[in-house]
């Protein structure tokens, strides 16, 4: 989507290139969004966070390549980590976050059953005189991410169910690895 103040119709040159496989490949590439909705930014706020965790319901092949992340405006800081054994790997860390951006990972993640994915956005609302609320316009918000992920032909889809979703003020400077964990303060990680 644009942003487009004036009311002029841009215009898109955009394209698509298709290429015909030979034969049947080994893998194909499917992808799955993550979108963090509803949500609602309250104003005067300089650093604002949303946040999620779900766990991940995987064929054992499923391999992650790229990791894509969208927001708007006032979005400064963006991540994707995916928690195995208690631990947290960051699959998207960007702490000075504009608009979007496509990373593909160095080394393709295999995943595993058990594992979660956590999306966290941070906002600068400091600048908004009323709340902000999701929507397409560039002066609303988002909180997208998107997992492009290789698997077999016949393999399942991958499968993400919400475990936890959780929001709040952060203290300017605070480090967002250690504020923000895989599950909402007071509550177990198993549960």
């Amino acid at each position: 989507h644009f942003h487009n103040p004036a009311g002029q119709t841009p215009v898109d040159r955009t394209g698509v290139r298709l290429h015909v496989a030979s034969r049947p490949r080994p893998l194909v590439q499917r992808s799955i969004t993550i979108d963090l909705r509803p949500l609602s930014i309250p104003a005067k706020q300089e650093r604002y966070f949303l946040t999620a965790t779900s766990h991940l319901r995987v064929d054992p092949a499923t391999r992650v390549d790229k990791v894509y992340v969208h927001a708007h405006l006032l979005a400064r800081e963006m991540y994707v980590w995916l928690w195995r054994d208690g631990k947290k790997n960051d699959l998207y860390t960007e702490a000075d976050w504009s608009f979007m951006h496509h990373y593909s990972l160095e080394q393709p993640i295999r995943l595993r059953a058990g594992d979660s994915l956590q999306q966290t956005c941070v906002y600068d609302s400091s600048s908004r005189n009323s709340t902000t609320r999701f929507g397409m316009g560039t002066e609303t918000e988002m909180c997208r991410a998107y997992l492009d992920y290789s698997v077999p032909p016949n393999a399942s889809d991958l499968v993400r169910k919400l475990r936890a979703r959780w929001e709040g003020p952060l203290a300017p400077g605070a480090n967002i690895s250690t504020a923000v964990g895989p599950t909402p303060p007071g509550q177990a990680q198993g549960a």
